[in-house]
């Protein structure tokens, strides 16, 4: 079976981007009823100050309400409780999509991740990359992804990679962008996974291994990733790094192809017209 196959290449930026507020947990001095919480916050606790902050983003026996909740972290976060300086990052990044709106975030990030704060050092690296709320600066994003990918993040670690994939803020790299997208592989980063299988495809920094590629490729297919399962029903076709299996080409091609992934359903209608 003769197919007009383009490979998918290298995936780019960016790492996911879910809102994931930094809770309030209990001490035996705050109890977690919900009056002892608010008393504790009027009277100036930070962390119950941070823990009604969240009640206020997700309506938790309160009505929700953003503005309360930018209160009450914005009071926390002022105190130098680091956990309130990121929630209130999230809460203007999830806000307004003004410039304003993402500097706010970059300031409150930028506290939070100087005091260590791994998902903020994370944030904040990725405003870098895109230039969002702060100056595009490639080498800033670097160290604060950097900063993160050392304590096991592994959306950090894989776009640290993709900045030495690149030889963006970094001298282009490919042995440690390979190193940081293993590190992300083994916390299974469907991105990172697909990565690695363009690099032994491609023979980028290593030598071009087939069925290495298709070993990545397949982790990435089985976990969603549309170019990775349209790459991998691709290799089977031609037989590539794997045995030639028409039938299993084609199914990985129609899960791509279901994703939207149009190269995948041309190569489908291709192989039904040549039926």
């Amino acid at each position: 079976m003769k197919t007009l196959v383009r490979f998918a290449r290298v995936g780019l930026f960016l790492g996911a981007l879910g809102f994931f507020f930094q809770p309030f947990v209990p001490s035996e001095s705050i109890a977690a009823d919900l009056d002892e919480v608010q008393k504790a916050a009027q009277e100036g606790n930070a962390r119950a100050q941070n823990s009604l902050g969240v009640l206020y983003v997700k309506g938790d026996g309160v009505e929700q309400n953003a503005k309360e909740a930018v209160r009450w972290f914005r009071r926390a976060a002022k105190q130098g409780h680091v956990g309130s300086q990121y929630n209130l990052g999230l809460l203007y990044l999830a806000g307004k999509n003004s410039d304003r709106a993402k500097q706010e975030a970059a300031k409150w990030f930028q506290k939070a991740a100087e005091n260590g704060h791994t998902k903020a050092q994370y944030r904040l690296g990725m405003l870098y990359v895109q230039g969002g709320g702060v100056e595009q600066d490639y080498a800033s994003a670097a160290l604060w992804l950097r900063s993160a990918a050392d304590e096991e993040h592994a959306e950090a670690q894989y776009n640290l990679g993709v900045l030495y994939d690149n030889g963006y803020g970094l001298e282009r790299d490919l042995t440690k962008a390979r190193g940081w997208y293993l590190k992300a592989a083994d916390q299974a980063h469907i991105g990172a996974l697909f990565n690695l299988g363009t690099i032994y495809f491609a023979g980028r920094g290593v030598e071009q291994d087939d069925s290495e590629a298709a070993h990545w490729f397949r982790r990435a297919a089985e976990r969603g990733h549309s170019s990775a399962q349209y790459n991998l029903g691709a290799m089977y076709l031609e037989g590539r790094g794997v045995a030639k299996d028409d039938e299993t080409g084609i199914d990985w091609l129609r899960k791509a192809a279901k994703q939207g992934h149009a190269n995948a359903q041309k190569i489908i209608d291709q192989i039904s017209a040549g039926s």
